[in-house]
C-alpha cells in the first residue's frame, strides 16, 4: 500500500492533501503534511498509516461534515461537491427490504450533501425494474441492467468449484459491468463506493480513484447458514 500511495495514488494524494485542502480544513498544519507526503515519496520514512488516516478523514469529512447547506452555499469551483459511483448488488429502490433500505438512504444523504451520485446496480424482474426508476430524484443518473434468476444460478453454480466466490457469478452480469466501464471511460469519479463484495470486481482494475467497500454483511458467515438448512446447491457453496 505504502507504494502505491508514492506511485499509482500520487496524483490522488497530492489533490486531497494539498495545501490549499489542508488549509482550508484548518485540522493540521498544511507544511507538516506536506513533509510528510514528501519524506514518504522519498522514502525517507514510512507514513503509510499516516497518510491513509489523513486520506480517509478528508473523505469522510467530504461525504459529511461538508453536508449543510449553508456551507455548500460558500463552496468554490475547487471545492465542489464529489462525483460518486454508487455500485450495488441490489436496486435500491424502492427500500422496502433490507439489502435495498440502507443503500437508498446513503444515495439520499450523498445527494442531499451536494455530492453527485450515479447509481449502477441488477433489477431481478421486469416489475423491480419499473418500480426501480423512482430513484431518479434521489440521485444525478443511475444504470439498471435486468437480470433473471436462472441464469444467475447457473453463473453461480460454474464458481462453485473455483476458488472464485459463487456469490461473484450470481450478481455478475456482463451488460451492467460494460456500462460501468463506458462510465469510467467517459467521466473523472472522485470515489467509488462499493455495496457488497460480489460488486468489487466491477471496479477492482480502476486505479487512481479512492473505493470504500461496504460489506453490508458477512458472506461467509452467510452462506455457512445456507448450509446448514438450504437444499443443494446453495447447502455445497461453502465446500
Amino acid at each position: 500500500m505504502g507504494a502505491w500511495l508514492k506511485e499509482d495514488l500520487a496524483p490522488l494524494v497530492r489533490g486531497l492533501l494539498s495545501e490549499s485542502v489542508v488549509n482550508r480544513r484548518g485540522l493540521f498544519h498544511s507544511s507538516r503534511v506536506q513533509e510528510l507526503i514528501a519524506s514518504h515519496e522519498a522514502n525517507r520514512i514510512d507514513g503509510t498509516d499516516r497518510l491513509l488516516a489523513l486520506l480517509n478523514l478528508e473523505i469522510w469529512s467530504r461525504l459529511y461534515l461538508d453536508a449543510g447547506a449553508g456551507r455548500r452555499d460558500r463552496r468554490t469551483e475547487g471545492d465542489a461537491g464529489m462525483k460518486i459511483l454508487y455500485l450495488c448488488h441490489r436496486f435500491p429502490f424502492p427500500p422496502k427490504r433490507g439489502g435495498k433500505i440502507r443503500p437508498f438512504n446513503m444515495i439520499k444523504h450523498f445527494s442531499a450533501a451536494g455530492h453527485e451520485v450515479t447509481v449502477a446496480s441488477l433489477a431481478r424482474s421486469p416489475d423491480e425494474a419499473r418500480e426501480g426508476t423512482g430513484i431518479a430524484p434521489y440521485c444525478t443518473r443511475y444504470e439498471m441492467a435486468e437480470v433473471h434468476n436462472p441464469v444467475q444460478v447457473a453463473r453461480m453454480l460454474l464458481r462453485v468449484p473455483t476458488p472464485t466466490p459463487s456469490s461473484m457469478g450470481f450478481f455478475y452480469s456482463p451488460v451492467l459491468a460494460q456500462r460501468v466501464r463506458e462510465l469510467m471511460a467517459r467521466g473523472r469519479f472522485d470515489l467509488i463506493f462499493v455495496i457488497a463484495p460480489p460488486w468489487r470486481s466491477n471496479v477492482s482494475a480502476v486505479h487512481g480513484i479512492p473505493k470504500i467497500l461496504d460489506f453490508g454483511d458477512m458472506d461467509s458467515q452467510k452462506w455457512l447458514e445456507y448450509s446448514r438448512y438450504k437444499p443443494f446447491p446453495l447447502s455445497g457453496a461453502t465446500c
